[in-house]
């Protein structure tokens, strides 16, 4: 008999795409690109009480709510941080680290408010690129999303 796979504990070898979609919840995800401007936009995300889910690489020295990472050293990675989702094309290397992967799919790199609309589903993980254009539309696609009635949560609620 198959094991039904309900968890992320028994998903390692899997990519995952999206959370549960039987609630209203999204993340948001902010790519740590330059340095420049995701501290504002922690910033702004802190201002309404929400997580900062970062998307990070071996260099990045801070701290966020929830990291994905998007390097390759993941066992240097994992001597920095204790609790942290993988992205991208390393899934067998996190799979023997027995950290989850997370596929980038909805990924927003400018026209952050038309953008959006795309991907505001129950359950998805949006990745927004860090940059001034994204920072000055953050609030107002909070606000959007707020509207149409979805809650921002941490990729671990999503993912729960």
């Amino acid at each position: 008999k198959d094991d039904c796979i309900l968890n992320k504990e028994d998903n390692y070898d899997k990519y995952i795409i999206s959370g549960n979609s039987y609630l209203n919840n999204i993340s948001i995800v902010i790519d740590v690109f330059n340095k420049r401007y995701y501290k504002d936009m922690i910033g702004i995300l802190d201002k309404y009480n929400l997580s900062s889910n970062l998307l990070v690489n071996d260099s990045f020295s801070g701290s966020g709510d929830v990291l994905l990472y998007k390097g390759e050293s993941v066992s240097e990675f994992k001597n920095k941080y204790d609790k942290f989702y993988c992205t991208g094309e390393i899934i067998d290397v996190c799979k023997k680290e027995k950290i989850n992967t997370i596929r980038v799919m909805n990924y927003i790199d400018g026209d952050l408010y038309l953008n959006i609309k795309k991907f505001l589903n129950n359950g998805n993980i949006i990745f927004i690129k860090e940059s001034l254009d994204n920072l000055n539309e953050l609030e107002i696609v909070i606000n959007y999303i707020k509207s149409r009635g979805f809650d921002i949560v941490s990729v671990d609620e999503l993912l729960s």
